[in-house]
Formats: C-alpha cells, structure tokens, sequence
C-alpha cells in the first residue's frame, strides 16, 4: 500500500480534528480512576492504559471503539492474548515464511502451537466485518478524514487490489498494534517516573496548574502541546522507554554510503545494497550524547533543544512513524488530564485531593526494559506499574 495514501490521515492538521474524540476517552479514563479511589482497587496501568489508546486508535481507524475504557477488566484477555504475539515475534521477524505457515493451521493446531495466534484470528476477522461494513455503507460524502478506513477506501490513488478486504486487514493489523501497544507503555512508564520522583512532578504541576486554573476542566490540545516541560518530560519517556526496540534496518540500493569516524579519524564504506540497521534503545543510552542515561532527567531537554537529533524513537527521514503525531498528542494530553488532577499521595495529602500512589513496583523488575521483543519488555510475570487511587 503507498505510504501516500495514509500520510494525511496522520498529519497534525488531520489528529487535532480528533479532540473531541480523545477528551471524550480522557475524560472516562478520570472517571475510573475516581471509581478505583472509592474501592481502593490496584489498577494495573498497562491494562488502563491500553484501553485508552485502543479505544483511540480502533475509532479513527474505523469510526467505532471498542469502548475498553468502560469495560471492568480493560478489556484483559483480549490485551494479555494479544501481548504473547511478543513472546515468539523475535522468531518471526527472522523467519519470514513461518509466520503464514502457522496462519494456515486450524485453530485446534494453532492454539495447541502459539496460543495467541487464535486471539489475533479473531481480531482479524473483527478488523475485517468492519472493514466490509464501511464498503456497504461507503457514501463519497462522509468527510473521510475523520474514519482512515473510510478514506481508503474511496482513494482514487489504491488499487481495487489494495482495497480488497484481506489487504486492509493486513493494514488494520500494523494501524492498531502500532497505535495501541506502543504508546500505553510510554505512558505506563512516564506515569511511574513522575511518581517516582516527586520534585519532577511537582515542576510538571505548576507548569499545568498554571495554564489549566481549574483541574475539573479538560484542557485543549493547543494549551498542553506547547508546554516546555511536559514536552521535555514526553521526550525523556520516548529516550529512556522507546515504543518499539527493534533495529530499524535501511538500505542504499544505487549508491556506497561513507561513514566516518571522527573519534579514530578514520572513514568507512558501506557497499550500495548493505543493510544497516541501529536501535534506539542503545542510541539514546549513550552517554556522550545523555550524560547519565539512566536517570530520568526531562531538565536535559530544555538545557539542549539540539538534543532531538539523538531521538530515534519515531525513526527519521521518509520511514519516520506515520502515528508520530497522535502519540504525541494522546501523551501530551492523558498526561496533563491526569496530573493536573491527581498529586503524589505521601501520607500528607489525605482530604485535600485525589492522589496516586505506586503499589508494588519495582523499576528494574517492572519498568525497565529486560528483553527486547520488538517492544522493550520487563521480567517475565511482571504485572508493570500498578497503583491505587488515594482520595
């Protein structure tokens, strides 16, 4: 499918028009955290989190959530069926023809072989009966911009073949996997860093309790996406927890690409056709670029603006991510609604104001990343960040 044809549904003109749709999420997603302040339940924030952006991503992709958010388990099975797809991706990735092989089994088979295979079976035939249900109901005068499967469909630039069923299933595969996983696990793990360290949250706070007076109200994307320090702190989440680990491979196919060494003053030719490939994750743990790399510091940010060169989380160039934009903006603004309203319980707080506090998680058992499984991945059996919501 031409990058072309999905390019506008993900530029910042075309996500500001989903404002209305994710302050809607937001604003239930407070309510939950409300309800569990009242039963004192443990919130497994991985779980939260991905209703929030899967309920997102499911209704611009098809102009239907899956309304997680609402649902008392978040939706888990679903999620945790869908997360063992990681347990053998690494194989996968390297076995190209294994993956449509196993796809040809029954699901007796399939079950019995990698179980999560039959969840991501009846995902697709979901993606699919929507997809089909848009091609009845195509009309050229929807505005296509606010249902990217609706807009697929009436391209002029696609082929019939690129808009058959099966090949927008493939599409609706790599749209919501992209748009959910990735993005719930940076805001897990920013959400443990600001409770992890208070005098951060504290700055966080007055830059939010300035520009937003009144935490009963929502804010707008134009007042939280230009804040310096939610900004720095978004950016010092994406250094230290990337939403995908993998190596970003390249290819020079027609011309030798020169590198050089400035350090050994040396330089080195990489043939035309060479694949060459780099993580983020090693790259923005290095520390002549992040001086202590280990330590959640947004201040870096502000200090060295310059600093967003080393930032590969998105990728660069043509292939940078095409859901750039909306994680920034779901980030910028699930961030803000939360901690505008919410502080750090520590004991003090009690009857002045809903607070949250970090239940049972280790960082290096539940945070930082163990394994590398196309996402960055915590110890086997870890739950993530879990916390209650004190009132």
């Amino acid at each position: 499918m031409r990058r072309a044809s999905l390019n506008s549904y993900f530029s910042k003109a075309s996500i500001k028009r989903l404002e209305p749709m994710i302050k809607d999420i937001t604003s239930k997603l407070l309510k939950r955290l409300d309800s569990a302040s009242t039963s004192r339940e443990v919130l497994t924030m991985r779980m939260v989190y991905k209703a929030v952006t899967s309920d997102v991503i499911n209704s611009y992709a098809f102009g239907k959530s899956k309304h997680e958010i609402d649902m008392p388990d978040f939706n888990a099975p679903y999620q945790l069926g869908m997360e063992k797809l990681n347990d053998v991706i690494y194989v996968l990735m390297q076995l190209g023809w294994l993956f449509p092989l196993l796809d040809m089994l029954p699901d007796s088979l399939a079950s019995w072989t990698v179980p999560s295979l039959v969840v991501h079976r009846k995902a697709k035939k979901e993606w699919a009966v929507q997809i089909d249900n848009i091609r009845e109901t195509q009309d050229e005068k929807i505005d296509t911009e606010d249902n990217v499967f609706q807009g697929l469909l009436n391209s002029s630039i696609l082929s019939d073949a690129d808009k058959s069923t099966e090949r927008l299933t493939v599409e609706a595969f790599v749209l919501v996997g992209a748009g959910l996983e990735t993005t719930a696990t940076t805001l897990m793990v920013l959400t443990y860093h600001l409770l992890a360290n208070p005098p951060i949250l504290r700055k966080l706070k007055a830059e939010l309790e300035a520009e937003i007076p009144d935490a009963s109200v929502l804010p707008t994307f134009k007042q939280v996406e230009s804040l310096p320090y939610l900004t720095a702190v978004v950016q010092e989440g994406l250094r230290m927890h990337s939403g995908a680990s993998t190596r970003q491979q390249r290819i020079a196919p027609d011309e030798d690409l020169v590198y050089t060494d400035r350090a050994r003053a040396k330089k080195w030719i990489i043939p035309a056709g060479t694949p060459v490939s780099m993580t983020p994750t090693l790259l923005q743990y290095l520390p002549e670029y992040f001086p202590d790399p280990n330590t959640f510091r947004p201040e870096r940010w502000i200090e060295n603006p310059r600093l967003d060169r080393y930032l590969l989380t998105f990728s660069k160039g043509s292939r940078i991510c095409l859901g750039m934009n909306l994680a920034y903006q779901e980030m910028y603004f699930v961030l803000a609604a939360v901690f505008r309203k919410y502080d750090l319980y520590d004991g003090a707080v009690e009857g002045k104001g809903p607070a949250l506090q970090l239940y049972e998680t280790v960082r290096e058992r539940d945070i930082d990343m163990v394994a590398e499984l196309a996402v960055p991945s915590p110890e086997v059996g870890s739950e993530g960040l879990r916390i209650q919501v004190m009132g």
